[in-house]
């Protein structure tokens, strides 16, 4: 094979190199038929005779040089390109049709992909679950089988065989003050995370050292990458220095790798203090993560958490919930949004079936058109599967300049997904073009061959030898003109439509949910009202009488301004 495809590329110093051939065995036995005696004319004619037909010798040797089948996709190849530059229009609007098609369901499948198909970026993430049930209010010092877990957040976890690594993280946003005056002031998400939380995910901090249990009750802070860089420009000397967190001073101990904000958006993190309280009582968002043993799985940690919250006293079983479930992180990542992602996958498939429809409509079309052609070629002796052959070639070439363009307007649109789609950082960083999306664009361009081409081209290579050669009289009705063909177009002008409408009648009804749910009548006169969130920053306001004091004079001064009918404070939202 390694000998025989230079061949291939280089086709004419390959027929170059037959010429010559041909012409050395020509002229050594007329040498040897003139050494015996023959004339001149008598020893090249006995020659030709010797050697036979100098084609069918050349056919002969291409086939004994050049594999056949790649010959013949090569030879199909060439005509179907130089039959589809002949029809520039056409080709245009198939390749358009197919790229819109190709380009967005590659898109859609990117997030499909980090959702479902892709494993999260940390360690052993096949293994890692969290917790629906929530933890008691309180946190003891821990060992569990000889693992030093740094809190005890809920008692009963030693109990769990099935998992290892139980830790517990509160989130949420706290104000920031860099020391760099008032324009330094706002807010970032932070987690107060327990010892034993870095370990679970086998990370690594990229300069300084980690929160462990020797952090535990130290105002330490580690940074995440992003802001790092964002804060500090990546300069090394940032360890050491103090940042202020709702007026409370923390030292920077180090910085994590960069991709890591788990959980979501996390900028800051601090160890979990061993008291009772936390130090950012505001923090409302809560996570519990553990590792499956091994050999252990979800289910039977399900099965075996269940077991043992029924075994507790009432008063801990309320505020766990009666049951308290394990769920894959990555599952509980993709949450409610899972739904939204399938939704929208569906649509850009059906988008893509009306593409193909539309397509297999043009090439049945065309096939109409180039009736006399096919007519000619299979009077000449060309099989049905010759023709039908070279007509899916075409489609495939089509197909594939579809699927090109769609992943170059795709190549953007994975970037718009992984900025705008209702997912999990930690999801989002999985949406890319990597070889399992140019697997799928590449699989999408076989099928799209298939759905629009294999039908038009059975339709168009429909023809007997005889039949071929009377249709091909002027005035004739061929095949692409015959009642089959223009059922076949009309059942697939049928399934676009279909399609179409399935399409439109669902977007509509997208549409008339979000109208509602925009226009639902909260209760209360909402045209008008405005919203803002106030954080105090700093000391100054440590006792409840100064909040207050500073709360009734922002209300002064916000009613006094010109078109303020009235204001108020009430309590945060729930997060």
């Amino acid at each position: 094979m390694a000998r025989r495809l230079p061949k291939l590329f280089g086709r004419r110093e390959f027929e170059s190199e037959l010429e010559e051939e041909l012409r050395f065995h020509l002229e050594e036995r007329t040498k040897e038929n003139l050494a015996a005696g023959m004339s001149p004319e008598q020893a090249r004619r006995a020659a030709r005779r010797a050697l036979g037909n100098p084609e069918t010798l050349k056919e002969s040797m291409r086939e004994a040089w050049m594999p056949g089948a790649i010959e013949g996709i090569w030879r199909e190849a060439r005509y179907a390109v130089r039959s589809l530059t002949k029809s520039p229009g056409f080709t245009l609007a198939a390749v358009l049709a197919l790229e819109l098609g190709i380009g967005t369901n590659t898109a859609i499948f990117s997030i499909v992909s980090a959702a479902y198909l892709r494993p999260l970026p940390l360690k052993d993430a096949s293994r890692l679950v969290t917790f629906a049930a929530p933890p008691v209010t309180r946190w003891l010092p821990t060992t569990q089988k000889g693992q030093a877990s740094g809190h005890a957040h809920v008692s009963w976890i030693d109990r769990v065989h099935t998992i290892e690594f139980p830790t517990l993280c509160l989130s949420g946003p706290v104000s920031l003050d860099s020391g760099a005056g008032a324009e330094a002031l706002g807010q970032i998400q932070i987690s107060e995370v327990s010892s034993n939380f870095f370990r679970l995910f086998g990370l690594e901090p990229k300069i300084g050292r980690g929160l462990g249990p020797e952090t535990r009750g130290e105002t330490v802070a580690e940074l995440s990458y992003g802001f790092w860089q964002e804060r500090y420009g990546g300069s090394p000397a940032v360890l050491g220095k103090t940042i202020e967190l709702n007026g409370k001073p923390f030292t920077v101990i180090g910085v994590l790798p960069k991709g890591f904000d788990f959980p979501d958006w996390t900028r800051v993190w601090t160890p979990l203090p061993a008291e009772s309280t936390s130090a950012f009582p505001g923090l409302s968002g809560m996570r519990q993560v553990a590792r499956l043993a091994p050999g252990a799985s979800l289910a039977q940690a399900d099965a075996e958490l269940d077991a043992i919250v029924k075994t507790l006293p009432f008063s801990i079983m309320q505020a766990l919930s009666r049951h308290a479930r394990a769920e894959s992180l990555q599952r509980s990542l993709v949450g409610f949004t899972g739904p939204l992602v399938l939704l929208l996958s569906a649509a850009v498939v059906l988008l893509l079936l009306i593409a193909c429809a539309d397509v297999a409509n043009l090439l049945l079309a065309r096939g109409a058109d180039r009736f006399q052609e096919l007519a000619l070629r299979s009077a000449l002796g060309a099989t049905r599967g010759r023709l039908v052959r070279e007509l899916l070639t075409e489609s495939l070439l089509i197909s594939v300049a579809g699927a090109g363009l769609g992943v170059l307007i795709g190549w953007p649109g994975i970037e718009l997904a992984r900025a705008v789609a209702p997912v999990s950082p930690l999801l989002a960083r999985g949406i890319t073009l990597d070889s399992r999306v140019l697997g799928f664009a590449v699989a999408a361009a076989l099928a799209t061959t298939i759905l629009s081409g294999l039908l038009p081209a059975l339709a168009a290579s429909r023809l007997a030898p005889g039949e071929a050669l009377r249709s091909s009289a002027p005035g004739a009705v061929g095949p692409g003109r015959s009642w089959a063909a223009s059922r076949l177009r009309n059942l697939l002008a049928v399934a676009q439509i279909a399609l179409a409408c399935t399409l439109t009648i669902s977007a509509g009804l997208l549409v008339h949910s979000f109208w509602k749910i925009v226009h639902v009548n909260p209760g209360f006169r909402a045209a008008h009202v405005v919203s803002t969130e106030v954080s105090l920053v700093g000391t100054a306001y440590k006792t409840p009488t100064s909040q207050a004091v500073f709360y009734q004079r922002v209300l002064e001064r916000v009613r006094a301004l010109p078109g303020v009918q009235d204001a108020a404070f009430g309590p945060p939202p729930a997060l």
